[in-house]
């Protein structure tokens, strides 16, 4: 996500910026909200993933007691190749 923005058409914000941001969120507010903007800004910005990636986010998901639509919108971003 280094080298993307996110919202490039308006007023965007740095990728390393938005990491710092979930990072915070995650650290000082609360782990779910910033799981769930974490997951939101992969889709947002397509960031490819491998399979063990997605593995670790259906796990974070799990024991954030997500139901499985929550992690499932970004598996299409999964890298194959």
């Amino acid at each position: 996500m280094e080298d993307r923005t996110v919202s490039p058409h308006w007023q965007g914000i740095a990728g390393p910026t938005a990491v710092r941001a979930i990072e915070e969120a995650v650290g000082q507010v609360d782990p779910d909200l910033g799981f769930r903007l974490f997951l939101r800004v992969l889709a947002v910005l397509s960031v490819p993933m491998t399979e063990e990636q997605y593995t670790r986010y259906v796990g974070i998901g799990a024991r954030l007691d997500y139901c499985e639509y929550h992690v499932y919108q970004v598996e299409d971003l999964i890298s194959h190749g």
